[in-house]
């Protein structure tokens, strides 16, 4: 019976905790005024987050469709991929030379995904 009430306070406690986020999830999500067509209000402010995030640095963050990163001048470069992440993390310190690939099939996963480079800065 102890148990049983045991279990019964720590499910509501958690119901309560679920219900908290769920309202400041709501808040957040709802500060979106003008969601992009294609997209949920959730995609969207997801977007505008990580977007503010990236003018944060002090880096300049060089869409690679608007130009490649030279091997010859930078052996490493960061890369950002927009939209996918791995393991929750969208940022990554690869060898220029991987992204300048003749044959997409020998690039790395994260290289494939890439939307932005920027120079390495010295550590």
């Amino acid at each position: 019976m102890i148990g049983d009430c045991d279990t019964i306070n720590r499910l509501t406690e958690e119901v309560v905790r679920l219900q908290q986020r769920s309202i400041m999830l709501d808040r957040l999500l709802f500060e979106v005024a003008r969601k992009f067509p294609s997209e949920t209000r959730f995609d969207t402010a997801l977007r505008y987050i990580r977007e503010a995030e990236l003018k944060e640095t002090d880096m300049e963050w060089i869409p690679l469709t608007k130009r490649m990163p030279n091997p010859e001048e930078h052996d490493r470069v960061l890369i950002y991929t927009r939209d996918t992440d791995f393991d929750e993390k969208q940022v990554f310190d690869v060898d220029a030379r991987t992204l300048n690939s003749e044959y997409p099939g020998d690039m790395h996963e994260v290289c494939k995904h890439a939307t932005h480079w920027a120079v390495r800065p010295d550590f």
